[in-house]
């Protein structure tokens, strides 16, 4: 049995509302996983973990930006949990602890995330650069290693 096109256009014009909707009005939760030395017990900073203020089955962080990548949105998605993570964690943390992000391998080649527009958000929110630990997710794969080896060097 085939899927219906019709229910099919009207369930993707209803993810992309749910999408943007979360997008436009920051509907989502930034909580944070300590990262612990396993020598001393430290907690050496925290992962920030973003989840959407959505309905299910797009309130799982995986479904969501699934979703979203599939709407041309995940760039957009991406860049503004990271900006949330940073306003609502950066302040937090002690001098001492690093915050760990994660980024889509887009939103560096693309020049959507440059060093000095990222150093001077950190910075804003209290956090050094060289605390901020940027995770490169693995949802899309990185085609050109020595363009982003240029990218990454710049942070």
């Amino acid at each position: 049995m085939s899927a219906n096109p019709l229910t099919a256009t009207v369930t993707a014009a209803a993810t992309r509302r749910i999408v943007r909707r979360v997008l436009e009005t920051g509907a989502i939760r930034t909580l944070c996983q300590p990262i612990a030395s396993l020598t001393t017990g430290d907690i050496l900073g925290y992962e920030a973990l973003t989840r959407p203020e959505a309905p299910a089955p797009l309130d799982n962080p995986q479904e969501f930006l699934a979703a979203a990548s599939s709407c041309n949105l995940l760039e957009q998605v991406d860049h503004s949990w990271r900006i949330s993570a940073v306003a609502r964690l950066g302040p937090l943390l002690s001098s001492e602890q690093a915050l760990f992000l994660n980024c889509t391998p887009t939103a560096l080649t693309s020049g959507q995330l440059s060093p000095a527009l990222f150093q001077a958000l950190v910075r804003r929110h209290g956090l050094q650069p060289e605390r901020v630990v940027l995770e490169i997710t693995e949802e899309r794969a990185i085609e050109d290693f020595d363009h982003m080896r240029r990218v990454v060097s710049g942070f």
